[in-house]
């Protein structure tokens, strides 16, 4: 009987060793999902707010090239204001 159990120790141990490895793996897996799920959120967020930053910025453009567009259309329709700097 104790050479049975000589022998059933390495095989026991090597047992042992692969359900810890494998249960640490797979706390290590579910570990990092949630890291990689938590960024990816923070990511779209950041994302989101960079494109309203960004529509905002284009809006506030476009209003001015409109208004620059008023202005020089209401200058140069009286005659008052050529290109040139001289009055037409």
């Amino acid at each position: 009987m104790d050479g049975t159990l000589q022998r059933l120790r390495p095989s026991l141990v090597m047992l042992v060793a692969l359900v810890g490895a494998v249960f640490t793996l797979s706390l290590v897996l579910a570990t990092w999902r949630d890291v990689l799920r938590a960024h990816e959120k923070l990511f779209i967020v950041e994302a989101d707010a960079v494109r309203e930053q960004l529509l905002q910025q284009v809006k506030a453009t476009d209003e001015m090239v409109i208004g620059l567009g008023t202005l020089v259309n209401s200058a140069t329709a009286d005659g008052g204001f050529s290109i040139d700097g001289l009055n037409a």
